[in-house]
């Protein structure tokens, strides 16, 4: 079934040769270019983020959950639908990230035995190409959720407002302000209901969802590719799809996690994706601007709700420690993989 366009493939396309293969050179480049500057940048933000945490605990300053006297009024923070897509988007990714990086790191003996473990490479496709499609219904879920959610309340929804996903310049202000707290020169800002890293993490996927899954399709149905791309392009898509893989993996499983489970004030680690709430004081604490916003109009209390029970919160905290340990343990794989690449 393979067209004329499968003729411009280069089916010995080295991305590392610039002069025989300068566009496959050139993206590859771009695409460490970016991951380089991406972890750059928020691994820094996360250890000036550590130092600062722990320097404010030492002082007594910060928040500081009572254990003796837990909070028995709580926030409600996600609906039942948003912690089952996070649950599920968050299993997705780490079988995606599981069974495509045994291709990037075929050279390491945990991804030989992953494979056996999986029971071949063809079973090992089905179960990567299974989980990319879950992932992209998920995804297109959300959005189907998210648009029907703003025509819902399209009287009263504000594209830029105290709710909104959008990035806005109280989120450059909060970041500026972030880090001259990390250097002891102002204040903690006070954040609204969504934090700029929050946002961050939330667009992170729509990038993710453009370059690996248009890439990642691509290379799924070649036939149907070629009859509007040339060969080359799968060459170009083979090196996206694995840079960008690797991109999120490491993000993902080190910067995400900091943010939400392993900073000093939430250490060792937050249930409140899984549960929807979140102790009064404690939201009052991180989303200051919302609470005040809403106290002033006389709306917090439609807000808030009883302690999760007991059984909840077991539940909410072991499936929390398996996906940290799960993500983890892929890091540390991911990780061991890129400083053992080969030449």
């Amino acid at each position: 079934d393979a067209n004329d366009n499968f003729l411009s493939f280069w089916p010995h396309g080295d991305a590392d040769d610039r002069v025989n293969y300068p566009g496959l050179w050139f993206f590859k480049l771009f695409m460490q270019l970016l991951i380089f500057s991406v972890m750059a940048f928020f691994w820094i933000h996360v250890m000036m983020w550590l130092y600062r945490e722990v320097m404010e605990r030492l002082q007594g300053k910060g928040f500081i959950e009572d254990l003796n006297h837990p909070e028995v009024v709580y926030f409600r923070r996600f609906p039942a639908v948003w912690r089952w897509i996070h649950a599920l988007f968050a299993i997705s990714t780490m079988v995606l990230i599981l069974t495509g990086t045994t291709l990037l790191f075929s050279h390491t003996g945990w991804a030989k035995a992953v494979v056996v473990f999986l029971g071949g490479t063809e079973m090992e496709g089905i179960i990567h190409r299974t989980a990319a499609v879950i992932w992209l219904g998920i995804f297109a879920a959300h959005l189907a959720i998210a648009i029907n959610n703003i025509w819902s309340n399209r009287a009263t929804f504000k594209w830029f407002g105290s709710t909104s996903m959008l990035p806005n310049w109280k989120d450059w202000d909060d970041l500026k302000g972030m880090f001259k707290w990390f250097v002891g020169r102002g204040e903690r800002p006070q954040f609204n209901h969504w934090t700029y890293w929050q946002k961050f993490d939330y667009w992170a996927p729509f990038w993710g969802a453009g370059v690996i899954g248009s890439s990642g399709i691509m290379l799924f149905a070649p036939e149907a590719t070629a009859v509007v791309l040339p060969g080359w392009m799968f060459n170009i898509a083979t090196v996206v799809h694995a840079e960008e893989a690797l991109l999120a993996a490491i993000f993902l499983n080190s910067v995400h996690f900091f943010n939400v489970h392993f900073r000093p004030e939430r250490f060792p680690m937050s249930t409140t994706i899984f549960t929807g709430a979140i102790p009064i004081e404690e939201f009052k604490h991180d989303h200051r601007v919302e609470y005040d916003r809403l106290v002033e109009l006389g709306e917090l209390d439609k807000h808030l709700v009883k302690r999760p029970s007991r059984r909840v919160d077991l539940a909410a905290s072991f499936i929390t420690t398996v996906l940290i340990v799960a993500g983890l343990t892929l890091l540390t794989l991911v990780l061991y993989g890129v400083v053992t690449m080969p030449n």
